[in-house]
């Protein structure tokens, strides 16, 4: 029941199917409400994610649950895999099993941020007793995300926490629109892109002034920055934004946090960081 759990929440639309039987969240023991609680709290952290693709899939017919074979069109492992997929670019899920086929790259744990390279194997994970089933990140990936609220409402983000997982280099493009009409239709999507690239020493990470327009868009943005270490165990020297060296940020065990604050949607974005 539990692995269903995580299934549904990594799907386009999430429902409790609760109309024929006792399912109401508020029925559950404390250990499958502590479950529940966790896979909703990420499914309102990712709304920027999942929104993101829901625009990309109007406006290219890509899906937002894409399968292996879909992804990885050369690796013949993935042929048949109908226990795991990608959810969008970044997540692959695994559903009702304990291991998951990790092509070849690295990949990364999403609740313990363990670091695995694959030459393309089948691994298998206990799953946390907090988490309903297997998730993980391609390094590189790039993931918007907001605060959770108890209402998302229907404007659009203004507020984005970025998680950046270190890699060699990679991009990715956010979309976003009003929220509200049909105006990505004809054309009224703002396009976001953000890149990384990591070398032994050093992160370079930007973010791209905003092209394309929609209806009363909002003219600035905060920003805050979670950049993922290669290696829990570097040490970082120096961070700069724009140019200008910066103190106020945190580190610790591989994860650095650092505010940008508001800025303008037409202003670029650039954070160097040293790692030793």
């Amino acid at each position: 029941e539990m692995q269903s759990l995580h299934f549904g929440f990594f799907l386009p639309w999430v429902q409790v199917n609760s109309w024929f039987s006792m399912m109401h969240p508020f029925y559950y023991n404390e250990t499958e409400l502590t479950l529940y609680r966790n896979a909703v709290k990420l499914r309102y952290e990712l709304i920027p994610y999942v929104y993101s693709m829901a625009l990309e899939g109007a406006l290219t017919g890509m899906p937002m649950v894409r399968s292996m074979p879909l992804m990885f069109p050369e690796d013949r492992e993935c042929d048949d895999m109908t226990y795991q997929y990608m959810f969008g670019e970044h997540f692959l899920v695994g559903i009702f099993t304990d291991s998951v086929y990790l092509p070849e790259g690295n990949w990364i744990d999403y609740w313990t941020n363990e670091r695995i390279h694959s030459k393309g194997e089948t691994v298998t994970k206990p799953c946390p007793a907090d988490r309903a089933g297997l998730l993980f990140v391609r390094e590189g990936a790039i993931i918007p995300t907001q605060a959770v609220k108890n209402n998302i409402g229907n404007a659009p983000t203004t507020d984005f926490t970025i998680k950046v997982f270190a890699g060699k280099e990679t991009s990715y493009t956010m979309y976003d629109s009003d929220a509200e009409s049909y105006g990505y239709e004809e054309g009224l999507v703002a396009a976001t892109e953000f890149t990384q690239k990591t070398k032994a020493h050093s992160s370079e990470i930007t973010i791209k002034p905003v092209s394309g327009k929609f209806e009363n868009m909002p003219e600035t943005r905060s920003y805050k920055l979670e950049v993922y270490a290669q290696n829990a165990d570097k040490k970082v020297s120096k961070v700069s934004v724009n140019g200008k060296s910066v103190s106020d940020f945190q580190y610790e065990d591989g994860k650095l946090c650092l505010d940008l604050g508001e800025v303008s949607i037409h202003s670029k974005q650039t954070v160097k960081i040293s790692w030793k």
